[in-house]
């Protein structure tokens, strides 16, 4: 945290990171499994995915598309290792998967895009209506939306 309590920078890079990782997974598991897509819309999802990949972790780390293409299956499946920079792989990410072996979302990638989509959305909404909030603000707001929707489903 800042002085002011408010998130730092670096913070929101991380997460939006990760998102764009889970973003850029759940297009090769459309590309690889959407029996709607002809062979070259399954190649330009693939690529879109390489694209999104190599816009994330910018012009200093090259991402081939064979290097996306090996962690579609396998023991390599949605890991970011080796396709992003060694130092953005601190703690928990280092192990983070986004696909299971056999290139379907796992849970924990799906559950990371979807935590990470709604505090994005909480953000944007304060943004918009020019309101500083600290990450705590935003954990919170998050926890109570969560809190809301569950009773309302109930």
């Amino acid at each position: 945290m800042s002085e002011h309590g408010e998130a730092p920078t670096d913070q929101w890079q991380f997460d939006e990171t990760v998102l764009r990782a889970a973003s850029a997974f759940v297009l090769c598991e459309e590309a690889r499994y959407n029996d709607g897509l002809s062979s070259g819309q399954r190649v330009e999802k693939l690529m879109e995915a390489q694209g999104v990949i190599m816009a994330t972790v910018g012009p200093g780390h090259r991402v081939t598309f064979r290097d996306l293409l090996d962690r579609l299956s396998g023991d390599q499946a949605g890991s970011l290792v080796g396709i992003f920079p060694e130092e953005a792989l601190t703690g928990p990410l280092r192990n983070l998967r986004f696909l299971d072996g056999v290139g379907v979302s796992t849970q924990e990638g799906c559950d990371l895009l979807w935590e990470a989509a709604e505090i994005f959305k909480i953000a944007d909404k304060k943004q918009r209506r020019g309101e500083r909030f600290t990450h705590f603000e935003l954990e919170s707001e998050f926890g109570q939306e969560q809190v809301f929707k569950a009773i309302k489903r109930s």
